[in-house]
C-alpha cells in the first residue's frame, strides 16, 4: 500500500503531537466534561474526525476539534484519526472553526465576537461576508462585536448566561463602565429581561422609557429598511471603529443610536405622507 504524505487529503492516522493549536477561538472549557469525553475515546475513540490542515516541519493546523485534540491529549493515546484538508488559508480555516462552533453552540458570545474581530481586522472581511459564511445574520454580528466595548466583568456575566446579549444594547448606551458594570449585575442578580433594565436606565437617569419605546415601533417595510441602511453603515465603519480606544467607540456609538433616533423621525415623516 502506498504511504501517504503530508500533503494528502483525506482521513490520515497522525501523531497527536504533531498537531498544532494557532488559531483557537474557544477559551472556556468545562473540564468535567473535558474528563468524560477523555474516558469516551479511551474506550471507543473519537467519533467525529478532527479537521487540520498541513504546515510546516511535518505538523498539522488545527482547524475544527480544539475540545476534541485537548480529550485526546488528557487520555493519553499516541495518535489520532483526522481528516486533512489542503489549500486552506488563514481566513477560511477561521471562518469554518467560528462557523461550526455557532452551529454547535459551544462558544460564548464573546468567543465568537473575538473571532469575528479577527476575520475584520486581519482578514479584512466585510460584515456581509461573514454573516453569509458562518449564518449570522449582520445584526446579530453587530451586537457581538459591541459586546467587546463592554468590561470584562459583563463578558463573563453574558458568557455564564447570566444575562443575555439582548441585554448589551441598553448597557453600551452608558458612558462609564462602573455604570455598565452595576446595572448588567443588577439585571444578573434579578432576573431583569433586556426591556426591564432599559426601563430602570431611564427611570434612574429621570426620563421617560415610553417615549423611546413609542419612537421605535416599526412595521414589517421600516424593519427591512432600517436593517439595510444600518447594516450598510455599519459594514463601512467597523474597520475603522475597531481600531479605536474604548472611550472613542463608545462615542460612537452613542452617534450611532442619535442617527437611528433620527432616521426613526425621518421614516416615520415620510410613511405620513405616503
Amino acid at each position: 500500500m502506498e504511504n501517504k504524505t503530508i500533503s494528502d487529503s483525506g482521513i490520515q492516522t497522525i501523531p497527536i503531537d504533531s498537531i498544532q493549536i494557532t488559531n483557537n477561538i474557544r477559551k472556556f472549557y468545562n473540564e468535567e466534561s473535558l474528563l468524560e469525553l477523555a474516558s469516551s475515546i479511551s474506550e471507543i475513540g473519537v467519533l467525529q474526525l478532527i479537521l487540520v490542515r498541513p504546515a510546516k516541519d511535518g505538523k498539522y493546523d488545527l482547524i475544527v476539534g480544539t475540545r476534541r485534540y485537548r480529550a485526546v491529549k488528557e487520555s493519553k493515546k499516541q495518535s489520532v484519526q483526522v481528516y486533512v484538508l489542503n489549500n486552506i488559508d488563514d481566513r477560511r480555516a477561521l471562518e469554518m472553526a467560528l462557523s461550526e462552533n455557532i452551529q454547535r453552540e459551544s462558544l460564548t458570545p464573546y468567543e465568537e465576537a473575538l473571532a469575528i474581530f479577527k476575520l475584520i481586522e486581519e482578514h479584512h472581511a466585510t460584515m456581509k461576508e461573514i454573516s453569509k459564511k458562518i449564518g449570522m445574520s449582520q445584526l446579530a454580528i453587530e451586537r457581538r462585536l459591541k459586546l467587546l466595548s463592554l468590561p470584562k466583568d459583563v463578558q463573563e456575566l453574558i458568557g455564564r448566561k447570566q444575562i443575555g446579549l439582548s441585554h448589551v444594547d441598553a448597557l453600551v448606551k452608558l458612558h462609564s463602565e462602573e455604570e455598565q458594570t452595576r446595572y448588567a449585575k443588577d439585571a444578573a442578580s434579578n432576573a431583569l429581561s433586556p426591556e426591564e433594565l432599559t426601563t430602570m436606565i431611564y427611570e434612574d437617569s429621570g426620563t421617560d422609557p415610553t417615549i423611546r419605546r413609542d419612537s421605535t415601533k416599526w412595521n414589517g417595510k421600516r424593519t427591512a429598511l432600517r436593517i439595510k441602511l444600518f447594516t450598510k453603515l455599519i459594514s463601512d465603519i467597523t474597520p475603522l471603529v475597531l481600531r479605536m480606544k474604548k472611550s472613542e467607540i463608545r462615542e460612537v456609538i452613542l452617534a450611532l443610536e442619535d442617527m437611528e433616533a433620527m432616521a426613526v423621525k425621518t421614516l416615520a415623516t415620510l410613511e405620513d405622507k405616503c
